[in-house]
């Protein structure tokens, strides 16, 4: 967002290239080494003396004792299947010392008729759109990647940076993350030449009035690839307490981010002068109907907790399937709209490889 579009470095194999991610297949060969025992339980010898059969007497009891063993092992008892015997994980032995597995069913848990409805609706989407499970898998990760790669972190990157020259230039009080959001106008005004990216971070920045939590719950969002600690309806603790609606949730904060960065790279418009040429044409939300919106595809907001967003085509609301991947999905579906029926032009944006290569999440 600050030195124009970054394009994820990913390596994926393409036909026709030498090069692919190496995999490791799994060995089995050391996992599980079993000596067969060729020795029965009634022909084991005893290194004491007191065990060895030298009477009547103590043949009966050998014989009660070896019957009441394999008695035992015939019901399963657990004292001689302790866990510390292979036979307790493996099942019993095969005659040439091979474990039997025993066969178990995978507990299923019905579902409730709601779910039940919402799992085919689920289902008819990407049926509809083309796009198998693996596909939306693979989709889903780009995504996730992409947002991470060329949003979250160099703003979090851009936010430590201008902290430091703000230390640097003997201001410790009015950092990001402590002054308020009109102490940062200010500041960008004043101190323009010092700190020229400071205009630009106020785009991302303005989401809310409680900026220390903000610009925590940006740095945790940018410390792992793919945004791995995102929490769709919630966010994270602050000041010694659980995330609570006062507060955005994460996804109303990858959602300004994305908005932000697009509105950064569409060409300004004497239609928007608030620079929002992105967020005012692709972007609706609730309580705004969607008969309001000024584009044939557009994202839509009909929920803010828990929050769900919709695509909108044309006169054609799409329900995408609620839950943790929602706000992923819905760009997937906005992106499939802009690929096929947009020639991949996002207005006059080209968001192939030539242009911002957002179409790459859902690429060959």
């Amino acid at each position: 967002p600050f030195s124009g579009p970054v394009t994820p470095t990913c390596h994926f194999r393409t036909p026709g290239s030498s090069h692919s991610t190496p995999t490791r297949t799994p060995s089995f060969s050391n996992s599980f080494s079993h000596t067969p025992n060729r020795s029965s339980p009634g022909h084991s010898t005893s290194p004491f003396t007191s065990d060895r059969i030298n009477s009547i007497n103590s043949l009966k009891q050998y014989l009660r004792t070896e019957g009441d063993k394999e008695e035992k092992l015939r019901r399963g008892s657990p004292d001689l299947a302790s866990p510390q015997s292979q036979s307790y994980w493996y099942g019993t032995q095969s005659g040439n010392g091979t474990p039997i597995l025993r066969k178990y069913h995978v507990a299923t848990r019905t579902l409730s008729p709601i779910e039940d409805e919402e799992r085919k609706d689920s289902t008819a989407v990407w049926n509809k759109l083309g796009i198998k499970r693996d596909q939306l898998s693979q989709y889903t990760e780009r995504c996730r990647k992409w947002l991470s790669q060329t949003v979250m972190i160099p703003v979090a990157k851009e936010i430590k940076s201008v902290n430091e020259t703000l230390q640097n230039m003997g201001s410790t009080e009015v950092t990001i993350g402590t002054a308020s959001l009109g102490q940062l106008r200010d500041l960008a005004r004043l101190r323009a030449q010092q700190l020229p990216s400071l205009s630009m971070l106020i785009r991302y920045l303005d989401l809310s009035s409680k900026q220390d939590y903000l610009v925590k719950r940006i740095l945790e969002l940018s410390e792992v690839g793919g945004i791995g600690n995102y929490r769709w309806d919630s966010g994270g603790s602050w000041k010694g307490r659980k995330w609570d609606q006062d507060l955005p949730n994460d996804s109303q904060i990858i959602l300004h981010f994305l908005c932000t960065y697009l509105d950064s790279q569409v060409p300004p418009s004497p239609q928007f002068p608030d620079g929002k040429t992105f967020t005012s044409q692709f972007f609706l939300k609730t309580p705004d109907k969607p008969e309001t919106k000024k584009a044939d595809v557009c994202i839509y907001q009909s929920s803010i907790n828990p929050p769900h967003f919709k695509v909108l085509w044309k006169s054609t609301c799409i329900e995408i399937p609620k839950g943790r991947n929602n706000f992923f999905h819905t760009l997937i579906v906005f992106l499939h709209y802009i690929k096929h029926e947009e020639n991949g032009l996002l207005g006059q944006v080209n968001l192939e490889l030539s242009g911002l290569n957002l179409l790459w999440i859902i690429g060959s």
